[in-house]
């Protein structure tokens, strides 16, 4: 019963979720750790040893999960990029803990969102960023030439009225 309150769970869950044993073997993933990885069965990764049979991260020195395990380097919250297994790469957000399994021995949970979208997002708002500060720019720049010209031409306003008052002016 517990077990099954487990599972759903962890198939409701948004994150994808990923349990390794102490030998660094993947004991247990959700739907969303298959679809994040790009995997489409449990059995291509359950059982499978990081960094070994599997790469999840570039190496065993920046694999979090594996650093989690080995150096007891837990991650609150951080950014990243996870393999697929296509060898394609997406940007994640991610989590570590580790946790004593019920045999004694020390596991690590991986938590893993896909931020693509609110990576596209973050480009977008700094593309229109800094279209904003180019139109301030340019704003500033038009007033700049604006306010001589404005001098220039109630100067040439006022020569023009001399001119008409006086015709000998045109001479000069």
């Amino acid at each position: 019963q517990t077990r099954d309150f487990l599972d759903r769970v962890l198939a409701a869950s948004q994150a994808a979720v990923v349990a390794v044993d102490g030998e660094g073997r993947i004991q247990m993933v959700n739907r969303n750790a298959l679809v994040l990885t790009g995997h489409l069965s449990t059995d291509s990764l359950i059982g499978q040893r990081l960094c070994e049979d599997i790469y999840l991260f570039h190496s065993k020195e920046t694999d979090p999960i594996l650093r989690c395990l080995k150096r007891g380097e837990e991650v609150r919250i951080a950014e990243g990029v996870l393999l697929r297994g296509d060898h394609s790469q997406i940007p994640i957000q991610y989590a570590t803990t580790r946790f004593t399994h019920g045999d004694g021995t020390t596991w690590v949970l991986f938590n893993a969102l896909d931020i693509s979208e609110l990576q596209r997002l973050r480009a977008e708002i700094a593309r229109k960023e800094h279209l904003g500060i180019y139109r301030r720019l340019m704003a500033e720049f038009a007033h700049e030439i604006k306010n001589p010209l404005g001098g220039i031409e109630g100067f040439a306003s006022l020569v023009k009225k001399e001119l008409e008052r006086d015709p000998r002016l045109t001479k000069l």
